[in-house]
């Protein structure tokens, strides 16, 4: 099932969906066999290499790198490769009569199927809002807040992310850590850094009940938590929610679940990057797992359907 286009290049029937670091360097491994995939991704790629702040754990950069500029670095790969990458969101998977039925913006079929899709943030459900749109307004991220300078912001979380976006934000803004137990989740380093940092405070012990909006549209938080003191209630022009992440999932497994250890085993449906790895989230596993699974796909199993 590959065609050709117009230029004499052999498109797969291989589809990516995601193209995070994971399924950017499985579209990349897969260009090496003059195999170019189909890329869906709804965002601009780089996954959440763009809420990331200084990457020093990824091999090629003694120094340590951005994660907006490892970001580009990787979209460039992907435009190299020659994929088709398509700005659509995933709706939906289905199989039968042997092919994966991609369900976005229109329908498309593939023969063989590589889910890269990351991880999708865990939202503050127990937080009571006083609108919706309140409640719309909160960011999981960085990405979009980057750039801001001379702001305040609370960021709501004790683990990896929430300090490291701490530290990003700070070099600009005032920053207050929202604790809710005694102690972080983050790793040693990271504490340590925001502990130097006289941009930062850490509340611990500090609960968030409600978020509202004052007239002036910056955010109210109403706290609870021996770590809170006297003070209840706090205001902030921006609020990240970093409580955690969890597999980002499309409307794919009840599509697939008559077939899915058929499929899983005949190395026609692979799984890569931070959608398995739980709590072993980094940029180095996600791209190792995309190059696996591109050369699975391509070795053993077969490309003639």
């Amino acid at each position: 099932m590959l065609e050709i286009d117009g230029d004499g290049k052999e498109m797969s029937d291989t589809a990516i969906i995601g193209a995070g670091p994971a399924g950017i360097s499985a579209a990349m491994q897969l260009a090496r066999y003059e195999i170019y995939p189909f890329v869906y991704e709804a965002a601009a790629p780089g996954g959440l290499l763009f809420n990331a702040g200084m990457i020093e754990n990824y091999p090629g950069f003694p120094k340590g790198i951005e994660g907006p500029e490892l970001a580009a670095l990787f979209a460039a790969g992907l435009k190299n490769s020659e994929a088709v990458v398509c700005p659509e969101e995933v709706l939906s998977v289905d199989y039968g009569a042997g092919v994966f039925r991609v369900t976005a913006g229109s329908e498309a079929d593939f023969s063989r199927l590589i889910v890269a899709t990351g991880t999708r943030p865990v939202s503050l459900d127990s937080v009571e809002y006083d609108d919706p749109n309140t409640e719309k307004d909160i960011d999981y991220g960085i990405g979009m807040i980057r750039t801001v300078a001379g702001k305040s912001v609370a960021v709501v979380g004790a683990g990896d992310a929430a300090f490291d976006y701490a530290l990003t934000l700070s070099k600009k803004n005032d920053i207050v850590i929202l604790q809710r137990g005694e102690k972080p989740r983050c790793n040693e380093a990271l504490k340590r850094r925001v502990a130097g940092s006289e941009r930062i405070t850490v509340l611990e012990n500090a609960s968030v009940e409600i978020i509202s909006r004052e007239e002036d549209g910056r955010f109210a938080l109403s706290l609870c938590g021996a770590g809170c003191g006297s003070t209840n209630r706090m205001t902030a022009d921006h609020v990240i929610a970093a409580i955690g992440r969890v597999p980002r999932e499309i409307a794919l497994l009840p599509g697939l679940s008559d077939n899915f250890d058929e499929l899983v085993a005949g190395g026609r449906l692979r799984f890569a990057g931070d959608v398995i790895n739980k709590l072993h989230r980094q940029t180095s596993i996600a791209v190792g797992d995309g190059v696996r699974s591109a050369m699975e796909i391509y070795e053993g199993k077969g490309l003639d359907g």
